[in-house]
């Protein structure tokens, strides 16, 4: 397994505006997510317009978030806020609530909206994952140490060589726009491709038929077939077995 970190994606030149909705609430820990956010924005994005906006709290988040998508030329809408558990389900509700009302948002107003409203059992998760240096995304999202292993390489691969998988895309795709393509159908490309290309271990055949059920299980009615159609185009381009992996010369 890679030890490398993976590449930072490159730099974006682009004059894009970017928001970012804030709770006043648990303002400590928020205040940690924001400037992490900010940070971030500032290195991808060095050109872009940064704004904030400050909400009472969670609650509040989804009304201002509807708001600011309907402006236009928006490039992202983020939403930060904590919230903490308590002895009721009150919490465990509002995080439910906020989480659907971002996701209804993104869809109808076709605007990114990146959802950082967490939720804790108390404040020393809290303060561990939102004002530490580094976020790491294992800790948003338990996985076994076996599936860590298997995915992280995947993951760290995909995004080093992401320029060139996605213009792999671009050019097999023939009159359909990169940009129409679905976020699953996208992604589960980007990592069948990324296997095809750079792991020899894999069989190519492998990879195109893991990427074909994923797409079917998480994308749309066509997304089975269009994933396939593309994939195959590649498979035929490629100068090593399709159904055997490449044995590495001792």
């Amino acid at each position: 397994m890679t030890k490398e970190s993976p590449s930072r994606a490159p730099i974006d030149k682009a004059k894009r505006t970017f928001h970012i909705v804030a709770s006043r609430y648990n303002a400590s820990y928020v205040d940690g997510l924001v400037d992490h956010a900010t940070k971030e924005l500032r290195r991808l994005a060095p050109e872009a317009t940064i704004s904030l906006h400050r909400v009472p709290g969670s609650f509040e988040i989804p009304v201002i978030v509807r708001e600011l998508a309907r402006q236009n030329k928006v490039g992202a809408i983020i939403a930060c806020g904590v919230i903490l558990q308590g002895e009721t389900n009150h919490a465990q509700n509002l995080s439910r609530s906020v989480t659907d009302a971002l996701q209804c948002i993104a869809i109808e107003r076709g605007v990114p909206v990146i959802n950082v409203v967490l939720s804790f059992d108390n404040e020393d998760q809290a303060s561990a994952r939102c004002l530490d240096d580094k976020i790491k995304f294992w800790e948003f999202c338990p996985a076994p140490a076996r599936v860590r292993e298997f995915a992280q390489p995947l993951i760290e691969g995909m995004v080093a060589h992401l320029p060139d998988i996605d213009e792999r895309i671009r050019r097999y795709c023939e009159n359909y726009e990169f940009r129409r393509i679905s976020a699953v159908d996208r992604n589960v490309l980007r990592l069948a491709i990324y296997e095809m290309l750079y792991r020899d271990d894999i069989p190519p055949v492998v990879s195109i038929n893991e990427a074909i059920e994923l797409a079917k299980a998480y994308g749309g009615a066509d997304s089975g077939r269009f994933v396939n159609g593309i994939l195959d185009r590649i498979r035929k381009d490629l100068d090593r077995p399709a159904r055997e992996a490449v044995k590495k010369q001792s």
